[in-house]
């Protein structure tokens, strides 16, 4: 078990307790990545779920507060489960209201969030607010692209480069049949997007 899964672990045991800075804590960690993942395996972009933003904090708090009952054992398949969490309970939502159409919707631009590929590029001081701007636009290109990429290259994408999972883990969610064939896999979905976000999105 990771450092980081342990502090994550500690965080809910005080959330459980009702400790609301434990709680921030909690969403502050992985409500970006979550919305982010959920958003993408939903065929839309951040910017889309505006209208279910409540259904993605109500999932996490009730999984949150029933993580003792599930055999989560990583920081990235944690997340990974949450982000699956929250896509089927959007699924739902969505189709109670008769808003299956992909896309449809109030839009919202989540500035604030940056996705993880653009982040590990991106260090030191916190940005100005042009270089802010500059980066919700390389963010929204990076969605759009992996929104065309095929749903095995984005699904990699965001095994490794969201959830932060090892490549053992992802060979086993993928049934890819060893962790070096995850790699070279990952590794051709990488370069596959920096071409898409080079060509718009199209590739």
């Amino acid at each position: 078990m990771t450092e980081s899964f342990q502090e994550t672990l500690i965080l809910v045991e005080r959330a459980q307790r009702d400790d609301d800075a434990a709680v921030h804590e909690l969403f502050d960690r992985y409500l970006p990545r979550v919305r982010r993942i959920a958003a993408l395996r939903l065929g839309r972009t951040t910017r889309d779920l505006l209208d279910v933003d409540d259904v993605t904090q109500n999932v996490m708090m009730t999984a949150f507060a029933k993580l003792d009952r599930f055999d989560v054992t990583s920081d990235g398949k944690f997340c990974n489960w949450l982000a699956k969490l929250v896509e089927n309970q959007i699924r739902m939502d969505l189709r109670a209201r008769g808003a299956q159409k992909r896309g449809s919707g109030r839009e919202r631009r989540q500035a604030d969030l940056d996705s993880a590929v653009h982040a590990s590029q991106i260090g030191g001081a916190e940005p100005t607010p042009s270089e802010h701007a500059v980066g919700a636009e390389a963010n929204d290109a990076i969605e759009r692209a992996l929104l065309s990429m095929s749903e095995r290259s984005r699904e990699l994408v965001i095994h490794r480069s969201f959830c932060a999972l090892e490549y053992a883990e992802i060979a086993e969610l993928l049934e890819l049949g060893s962790p070096d064939v995850a790699r070279s896999l990952y590794s051709r979905a990488l370069r596959e997007l920096e071409q898409r976000v080079a060509g718009g999105g199209t590739g």
